[in-house]
């Protein structure tokens, strides 16, 4: 059974005249239906869609942070107090400065240049220290396994070096362990 809505009766609520945007929207509502309709993707699933769509705002991720320079640690008996005021004059800003077991003070520095500049301090005025190697200038040990007994030592090295390795000092291992323990 169709039901004509020309034909209904009107009561006082329909009477009022709709604002332009209730019009607005029951002609977007209305169009929106119809193509619909005419496109396999509804209304519906584009506005889902436009609220599942990645933030173009969003925040990039922070890059890796350098690695830090190995602590420095002061003897017993260094006198912190003037190495404090020194590298105050001297604008070496260490980060910071912990007090360890055994009396001495451990010292942390943000980048390579203050290690540096800190090292350097300390050696000048014969300060009594302990640190360790940088990364970067720490030497590159290997050990290569299965070369023949027999194959010349200075060959390899050539070799090594031709690759672009700096090779300070090569030993046949075997020899060496043999020299020592025969």
């Amino acid at each position: 059974m169709d039901i004509d809505p020309s034909s209904a009766p009107t009561s006082r609520a329909n009477d009022a005249k709709p604002s332009p945007a209730a019009v607005q929207q029951t002609q977007t509502t209305s169009t929106a239906s119809v193509e619909s309709t005419r496109n396999p993707v509804s209304a519906s699933t584009q506005a889902v869609t436009a609220k599942t769509a990645p933030r173009t705002g969003a925040k990039p991720t922070a890059p890796p942070r350098p690695k830090l320079p190995p602590p420095i640690f002061l003897r017993k008996g260094a006198n912190f107090l003037q190495i404090s005021a020194d590298c105050t004059r001297l604008r070496i800003n260490y980060s910071k400065a912990v007090r360890t077991a055994d009396d001495g003070i451990k010292i942390h520095c943000p980048d390579v240049e203050t290690f540096r500049s800190l090292n350097k301090y300390l050696v000048d005025f014969k300060v009594q220290f302990h640190t360790y190697a940088l990364e970067e200038e720490r030497k590159l040990k290997a050990v290569i396994r299965g070369i023949p007994t027999d194959f010349p030592v200075d060959e390899i090295q050539a070799d090594l070096c031709g690759q672009g390795f700096l090779c300070t000092r090569c030993t046949d291992f075997a020899a060496e362990t043999a020299h020592h323990y025969g």
